[in-house]
């Protein structure tokens, strides 16, 4: 990771906008600002704050931090876990941007929706060899109980067989009307 030296604190660059840094320090490695990827975006940080706090999966996980401006000097700002700014950025509408931003946002997001449908899709797919799976084990149990009752039936009268021949063994008496 990239690192710069800023008044005896450490700053990490999280991620790159635009050919922006986004710099966040070490104690809040997991916090991403927001106003500086809104500003390497052109679209209002304001604004995008605004939304963010609207919408319960990110102000449960938003939060005011020190953090690293542009300017090099310590400011509050507004930050996301780097995750969230990830789900984030896929939901910013590409015609706010700045043009020359607005195809690599949508190239962005398309990979996001890329990584999104391989996962589910895959899921289903995975699910399905699952079920198939399933059955043959339920189908293979269903034949060999099958074959445990036919089994099972024959023994009973192949016993009952052996009963029968030592009854006979045992029988002494002459059958005279046999």
């Amino acid at each position: 990771m990239d690192t710069n030296v800023n008044q005896e604190l450490t700053t990490v660059v999280v991620a790159k906008v635009n050919g922006i840094d986004i710099l966040a320090s070490p104690v809040e490695l997991g916090l991403v600002p927001v106003k500086p990827i809104c500003e390497a975006l052109g679209v209002a940080s304001n604004k995008q704050i605004e939304k963010l706090n609207e919408n319960p999966l990110y102000s449960s996980t938003g939060t005011l931090r020190v953090s690293v401006a542009a300017d090099g000097k310590d400011r509050e700002m507004y930050c996301l876990p780097f995750e969230y700014c990830m789900a984030w950025m896929l939901g910013i509408n590409s015609a706010n941007v700045k043009e020359e931003i607005r195809e690599k946002l949508l190239d962005y997001q398309r990979k996001c929706v890329e990584v999104l449908k391989r996962h589910f899709i895959g899921n289903v797919r995975k699910q399905k060899e699952i079920n198939r799976l399933e059955i043959q084990a339920l189908e293979k149990i269903n034949e060999l109980t099958e074959n445990k009752n036919r089994i099972n039936a024959e023994l009973k009268d192949e016993k009952d067989r052996l009963q029968k021949i030592r009854d006979e063994r045992f029988n002494t008496q002459p059958d005279l009307f046999d």
